[in-house]
């Protein structure tokens, strides 16, 4: 498969992804049910659609379609991982409160 091939069938997914993660927190902001558990769920949600939007980015400099110096890849990459540590962290409070 060639690389705008592989990189086409990646922003799908992304996108779908997104998509799903927009309803899914869009149900959980108009739930009347406001308990903590609720509250990490919707964070975890929120920080999965950011993370994913990142990686999304991240993809398109990889691929080719914008050429930024090493200095603003690398900061993506750094901003990434920021966002899967807290995005782990408040899975693990989320558990916890279930």
């Amino acid at each position: 498969m060639s690389s705008i091939v592989i990189g086409t069938l990646y922003g799908q997914m992304s996108f779908m992804c997104l998509l799903i993660l927009g309803v899914i927190c869009l149900r959980f902001m108009k739930s009347d049910d406001k308990t903590y558990s609720n509250h990490q769920f919707l964070t975890v949600g929120m920080l999965t659609a950011a993370a994913a939007v990142v990686d999304y980015i991240i993809a398109i400099i990889v691929y080719g379609l914008w050429e930024p110096g090493k200095l603003v890849f690398d900061t993506f990459t750094v901003i990434y991982f920021i966002f899967i540590a807290l995005l782990s962290y408040h899975w693990f409070l989320y558990c916890e409160a279930e």
